[in-house]
């Protein structure tokens, strides 16, 4: 091992310039020798390395975790470490030792702090501080349980809590001994285990996961109902991956399952073919799969994909090849590899804005305007067998022009189809699709925004409540939601939020679970992309998470998809990068 030489004479104050400054620069010039001699000294000490590796596959979560790390290293009892995932350091464990073997690599750490989510099978751990008590905001109170966690008027307005087990709640006061509009509880996730939020009747009104903090307000005593607004940015994003080298536009996207989606587009690259790969996700990583032509024609921008099972998507297009008539056929995935079934006309004449939702197994609905027939809003129930797709009888929902049409499904035989009715003013307009086999029965339209609505799009929450985002009062405009609620044939729209106050250009969207919403919508005065979600609580939508940028620099023809577990892909046209065909992953 080599000698450490020692550093030259330090400089002091009551040295004159010259001095000073001379023995300051030979101070420094000795610096960069005496740490590399520090580093070979500590390298060639036997048992005192404590940074180690392993390949075993852990999920974010407290208590004792065991992993395989190597042999020979300074690693003992009581020892703190903190392992972070090597491809996503920000998820990570943090705990204490409490064995290791030496000739085994065999290491067991007992976690109590803990950041993100998921499972990984790479991670590096190193010596780290013990891990002191969380910190609790000034007011709070510090709560570790493993069991729920119920308060009443008299608890502590902020409670930082750390949930030992899983599937535990904390409970909020009887409504009966607070006052509408406060107070107002602040839940702070220290660590642990992830939690739901219930009112008193033991209804989930929120849920902290990877969010951080939530803030809880009573809004509505007789009905117990509380508005929840997650404060935090765990909204993130992955590498922009391109799947098309060349013009991109009019993209359309769906999950096929938990790691792959498929991405619809038209070419221009190859005379505007209409075009598809399957998008691969792993980590923050988007891969692109073969790029496969679905039509050797000049598609147009309308095509709509839904996923029918992991191996089966359906797309509705409009037929460049055949007078622009409304047609659809199956797209069967394997792996990365796409096989192009049969295509069939569902509407023997032009048809535009064509968006689809699946009911079940063996059918979907198609909506579109009817170019003909002034653009007025039709549907369709197709039947799907095996690769084959035929159609049912042509159903009007919207006698008027209708545009920016979007549909999704309640159940096997409801859906709900958003769009602009340009025969009224351009309002934003909703009515229930009723289902019986092949055979569609309308309910009345309800106008849930008496303003010009652009770039509706509808997800479902559940089998009686949808969320349809629009820009409000035209193309340039904020991005805005509605709830709606449906009973039978009958909507019932609740009050309209703003949810991104800078004007908008294209919203789209796609459902995470009952309560949250993905959302991406690019900004007109920049041009950017930008990614959040939307919280539904009861009859209202706010602003949970983000926004988070996406992605920039002049953005257009967008799709949106969610495909479980938290994680999300964005389809872009990138005009900031020769408008080629671009996607980015998405982490909730």
């Amino acid at each position: 091992m080599p000698a450490i030489t020692p550093l030259p004479e330090s400089p002091s104050r009551s040295d004159s310039a010259p001095i000073f400054v001379s023995k300051a620069d030979a101070l420094m010039a000795a610096l960069p020798p005496m740490v590399n001699q520090i580093n070979e000294t500590v390298a060639g000490l036997p048992g005192v390395t404590v940074t180690a590796t392993s390949t075993t596959s852990l999920t974010i979560g407290a208590g004792s975790k065991s992993i395989t790390v190597e042999t020979g290293l300074g690693i003992i009892v009581g020892m703190s470490l903190k392992i972070a995932s090597v491809a996503s350091p920000t998820n990570w464990l943090h705990g204490d030792v409490t064995s290791y073997n030496s000739g085994t690599g065999a290491l067991v750490v007992n976690v109590t702090t803990m950041q993100g989510v998921g499972t990984f099978a790479s991670w590096r751990a190193t010596l780290s501080a013990p891990a002191g008590p969380a910190a609790v905001p000034q007011g709070g109170e510090a709560v570790s349980s493993a069991l729920d966690i119920t308060l009443d008027s008299a608890s502590a307005r902020v409670q930082s809590v750390t949930m030992t087990t899983s599937s535990k709640a904390i409970i909020l006061p009887d409504p009966a001994t607070l006052s509408e509009g406060g107070p107002i509880f602040i839940i702070h996730k220290a660590s642990g285990y992830a939690f739901d939020i219930k009112n008193s009747a033991g209804t989930v009104v929120g849920r902290i996961s990877s969010a951080r903090y939530a803030l809880m307000m009573l809004i509505d005593s007789a009905a117990n109902l509380w508005k929840v607004a997650y404060c935090d940015t765990s909204l993130s994003v992955g590498l922009a991956s391109i799947f098309n080298a060349a013009s991109t536009s009019g993209t359309a996207l769906c999950a096929l399952d938990s790691s792959r989606a498929i991405v619809a587009y038209r070419d221009n690259g190859n005379s505007s073919y209409l075009t598809a790969c399957v998008l691969t996700v792993s980590g923050t990583t988007v891969s692109a799969g073969a790029e496969y032509v679905v039509l050797s024609g000049n598609s147009s921008y309308t095509a709509s994909l839904v996923t029918i099972d992991s191996s089966k998507a359906l797309i509705a297009f409009s037929d460049p090849l055949n007078g622009g008539f409304g047609t659809a056929l199956i797209l069967s995935v394997s792996g990365t590899s796409i096989s192009v079934g049969a295509k069939t006309a569902f509407n023997a004449v032009n048809s535009s804005n064509l968006t689809a939702c699946k009911l079940d197994a063996t059918h979907a609905l198609v909506c579109y305007a009817d170019v003909p027939a002034t653009n007025a809003g039709k549907s369709c129930v197709l039947t799907i067998s095996g690769t084959s797709v035929s159609a049912g009888a042509i159903a009007t929902f919207n006698s008027g022009a209708s545009d920016y049409v979007s549909v999704c499904a309640l159940d096997s035989t409801h859906a709900v189809v958003a769009y602009q009715d340009l025969g009224n003013s351009s309002y934003g307009t909703a009515c229930v699709l009723a289902v019986s086999g092949t055979t569609i029965t309308p309910g009345a339209e309800s106008v849930f925004r008496s303003a010009t609505c652009a770039y509706t799009n509808i997800v479902n929450l559940s089998s009686s409540q949808a969320l349809v985002t629009y820009t409000d009062g035209g193309t340039l405009n904020p991005a805005a939601s509605c709830v709606l609620n449906v009973s039978g044939s009958a909507i019932t729209p609740q009050t309209p939020s703003t949810f991104y106050s800078s004007n908008c250009w294209r919203v789209i969207s796609a459902v995470i679970d009952e309560q949250n919403v993905l959302v991406g919508l690019i900004d007109s005065a920049t041009g950017y992309e930008y990614a959040l979600v939307l919280n539904i609580n009861g009859n209202s939508s706010f602003v949970g998470i983000g926004p988070t940028l996406a992605r920039g620099s002049g953005l257009n023809h967008s799709a949106i998809c969610h495909l479980g577990n938290g994680k999300g892909v964005i389809a872009i046209q990138d005009t900031g990068n020769s408008s080629y065909g671009t996607a980015i992953s998405v982490a909730i």
